[in-house]
């Protein structure tokens, strides 16, 4: 039953998040700062999957999201494995800078006793595993340059990601209080934003928003207003928008809606979604 609704699922996805869904199977665990920028989008994209995970280490509160079938013990076990490798690799980082360091000063050196014989006359200098090691460089930039390539490519962003990314970090930041209010309440009902627009500041946005169903996600043109009464009017200006963009609408207000506003939306304004924040 599980396969069969994880099947059903993972068809909706697309590449990227596809590859997310795979990678978070075969690591078990992810930890959200050390992922890509678009991972971390598309971690959010795949809820029924990725579950998120809160963790206090030195202090400082980390998210991890860990495959929806682990149990969460043998995550936090996992995390804390992570914790220490990493804590370990940092350890190993710096000694072998500080071996680096050395070995560059001694090099150094070595250059600069070579330099002095060349420019004697009377003394000539050869060193063959200077050449080797200039070409042993060479191969490695290379190799570096070409996997380099490979991975922006494989995280280079669609459209709709660029566009997610940003309505995100608009949510993220903005200060706005009715931006907020929304935010909260997207994340209550798990929708995505797609975009997002202030259109003025406290009062009036826009937002195209991805809702949950039981028929799958569902793209919806959004008018957000912070208004104490939505009229009819109001809510024929937002339905023909959504015509226009071949959306369904819908309306969240803080304030209240007329009758006459419901009376149209019953007999003509039809699917429309009329909801208070």
């Amino acid at each position: 039953m599980l396969l069969c609704q994880s099947l059903q699922a993972t068809a909706r996805f697309n590449e990227k998040d596809r590859r997310t869904f795979d990678e978070l199977k075969r690591q078990k665990v992810l930890r959200d700062s050390v992922v890509t920028p678009l991972l971390r989008i598309s971690l959010r994209n795949i809820k029924d999957f990725a579950v998120p995970i809160e963790i206090e280490h030195n202090s400082v509160k980390e998210l991890f999201w860990r495959w929806y079938l682990l149990d969460k013990q043998e995550a936090v076990g996992i995390i804390k494995s992570l914790l220490f490798i990493n804590s370990v690799k940092k350890e190993e980082i710096r000694k072998e800078t500080a071996v680096e360091t050395t070995g560059k000063s001694a090099e150094i050196k070595q250059t600069s006793a070579i330099q002095q014989a060349t420019q004697n006359p009377a003394v000539k200098a050869e060193n063959p595993e200077s050449n080797i090691a200039k070409k042993k460089e060479k191969t490695e930039k290379v190799a570096d340059r070409q996997e380099r390539q490979k991975v922006e490519e494989f995280i280079k962003p669609t459209s709709e990601q660029t566009s997610l990314l940003s309505a995100q970090t608009l949510l993220d930041t903005c200060e706005d209080q009715l931006i907020q209010k929304c935010k909260i309440f997207f994340n209550q009902k798990s929708i995505i934003v797609k975009e997002l627009n202030i259109i003025k500041k406290e009062k009036e946005a826009t937002a195209i928003i991805r809702v949950p169903s039981s028929i799958g996600d569902v793209d919806y043109y959004c008018s957000i207003r912070n208004k104490k009464r939505m009229t009819d009017v109001d809510l024929a200006a937002v339905y023909l928008e959504a015509q226009n963009k071949k959306l369904l609408a819908v309306v969240l207000t803080t304030g209240e809606f007329t009758k006459k506003a419901y009376e149209k939306v019953h007999n003509q304004f039809y699917n429309m979604k009329l909801l208070t924040i």
